[in-house]
Formats: structure tokens, C-alpha cells, sequence
């Protein structure tokens, strides 16, 4: 009987855990150079999206190897809505250069908004309830 109890224990310490560990994948598109990086963050608020990557729960640096496959998974996620925002951070100093605030670097949210100005965490919300994959596509402004 103790064993069952042991192994039933285990059965739902497994189960309740693996419901925190959800995983997005981003696959960003229209990389126009290896040049740079990419620079990526996830909000799980709106407080500081999409331009405060101090605020974001997450955030990478992304190399691109190969143009046609740019990638990067968020693992240990828990179930909520997320946004997210990055650039094509082309001259490796590490912001996102305008022009009479204009954004010159590729850009690209989730969800692609049109953009008519900074879009939105509502805009750009993913929701999380199982592992995802999601194509943001970069943007050129100028």
C-alpha cells in the first residue's frame, strides 16, 4: 500500500510540474543578413512592452548562422499571456537605431501587427495553455 501511495504521489508531482514547463518557440523570418543579431524579449505585461527589455521576463541574443532558420525557444513557461518584441540589431551595438525616431533595424512583434506607431502588449498577446511555435516576420521601416 505504501508503494502505490510513493508512485501515486509521483504520478501527480509529475503531471502538476510538466503544466509549468511549457515552451514557445519563435521562429523569425525575412532576415535580410547575418550581420548583428537578433535581440529578443518576452513581456508577460504591458508594463514596459515593447521598447523596456529591462521589464521583459525573458530576453536573448539570437545568432544568426543561417537566414533561412532563426530561432529560439522559451522553455519553463508557465500558463498566462505573453507578447513579444525584437530587432535585427545589424550593427552589433547592441539598440535599435532610428531616424527622426523611426526605427532603421528590422523589427517584428508577435502576432505581426500592422505598424502605425508602437503596437500594443493587446496587439502582440500570445496565449500560453501548451507548447507553441509562432513566425514573427521582421519589418523594414526605412
Amino acid at each position: 500500500m505504501k508503494t502505490k501511495t510513493i508512485l501515486f504521489a509521483l504520478v501527480c508531482l509529475v503531471s502538476s510540474t510538466s503544466a509549468f514547463a511549457m515552451e514557445l518557440t519563435v521562429n523569425i523570418k525575412n532576415v535580410r543578413s547575418n550581420r548583428g543579431n537578433i535581440k529578443i524579449a518576452l513581456f508577460d505585461q504591458a508594463n514596459g512592452f515593447p521598447g523596456r527589455n529591462d521589464a521583459a521576463v525573458r530576453s536573448e541574443i539570437v545568432e544568426i548562422v543561417d537566414l533561412a532558420a532563426v530561432s529560439v525557444t522559451f522553455r519553463g513557461l508557465t500558463e498566462e499571456s505573453y507578447a513579444i518584441s525584437l530587432f535585427h540589431d545589424e550593427n552589433n551595438n547592441s539598440r535599435l537605431d532610428t531616424r527622426f525616431r523611426i526605427p532603421r533595424e528590422p523589427l517584428g512583434f508577435s502576432n505581426n501587427p500592422r505598424l502605425l506607431g508602437k503596437p500594443s502588449f493587446s496587439q502582440c498577446r500570445i496565449g500560453l495553455d501548451a507548447d507553441k511555435t509562432v513566425d514573427i516576420y521582421l519589418k523594414n521601416l526605412l
